[in-house]
């Protein structure tokens, strides 16, 4: 019987991150959508910090694949070597692999009669990573085990034509490799800080997964604090003239109610004086008593 031998070609290839955020930013007042706010993005892991702004219906997205992708440290959740390449291989080739949990890591090449030829150990932080062998050795067949605590992998290569190189290299961080168990999203940690001049500043600490939108009102800073106006004469307005009220809306003279509304008045003070130069002295209660009936009245 003929014993057919086939190779099968694994394409190993990075994480797809395609993650699109966007948002909305109103006034909390007229619910209007504010133009032109910045809204800064931070991804919390890394520290990297980009921003963009809202159009004029206060609208805003944000591509995390062309930006913050390049910052991401991604852990992968599976211990996996990848084929090496070249291979076949003359006189050197890469070998990656993944280490979820931190360890110490060994790096073995044997060949063919299980001779131990070269070696490397070294202790890793979770993450992905590569290293490269040239060659030292005879052609054939080679073997090339990683192994942790716990795990151990074995994968075969090739050489061509021999090599007399300086053995395994240091090892580099790499792209992680996808095996089934990353067929998932990757989440970022991020902080998203809104702000316009004239308005309080708002943040939202999230996990970003792709395709959130966010909705966001910012108060501006006059609606925020408490604002007092002070008015000493308006009720000798309203003593001297019947027909000028605080609930109406007026253009000229003193104040009332609706222009303070619009002004972003919080807190409104009435001082009750009585004009010394129209009332005698004997007459000041009676005129502050009848004032704030006026006042009593206009409420």
């Amino acid at each position: 019987m003929k014993k057919i031998l086939v190779h099968l070609i694994i394409l190993f290839s990075p994480t797809f991150f395609a993650q699109v955020i966007s948002g909305t930013v109103i006034d909390s007042i007229n619910q209007i959508g504010i133009a032109n706010a910045k809204v800064i993005i931070i991804n919390t892991n890394s520290g990297f910090t980009d921003s963009t702004f809202t159009n004029s219906l206060g609208n805003w997205s944000y591509d995390f694949s062309t930006t913050l992708i390049g910052e991401i440290d991604i852990i992968p959740s599976d211990f996996l070597i990848a084929q090496n390449y070249p291979n076949p291989f003359n006189p050197s080739t890469t070998i990656e692999f993944n280490v979820p949990k931190s360890g110490d890591v060994q790096i073995l090449i044997h060949n063919i009669l299980g001779q131990l030829i070269d070696s490397h150990e070294e202790f890793l932080n979770s993450g992905s990573y590569s290293i490269k062998w040239n060659a030292r050795g005879s052609a054939g067949v080679y073997f090339y085990t990683i192994k942790t605590d716990k795990e151990s992998i074995t994968n075969k290569m090739v050489l061509f034509d021999g090599g007399n190189g300086t053995g395994l290299s240091e090892i580099y961080r790499g792209n992680k490799i996808q095996s089934h168990s990353f067929n998932k999203f990757v989440t970022v940690q991020a902080s998203i800080t809104i702000s316009k001049f004239g308005y309080i500043s708002k943040s939202i600490n999230t996990t970003i997964i792709g395709g959130e939108h966010f909705n966001s009102s910012l108060i501006t800073v006059h609606h925020n604090a408490t604002l007092i106006d002070l008015h000493n004469d308006v009720l000798e307005v309203l003593t001297a003239n019947p027909s000028y009220h605080l609930g109406t809306i007026h253009t000229t003279h003193h104040t009332d109610i609706p222009r303070l509304q619009k002004g972003g008045v919080d807190v409104q003070f009435f001082a009750v004086w009585v004009d010394p130069d129209k009332f005698d002295s004997s007459f000041y209660f009676d005129q502050s008593q009848a004032m704030m009936n006026i006042f009593k009245n206009e409420m």
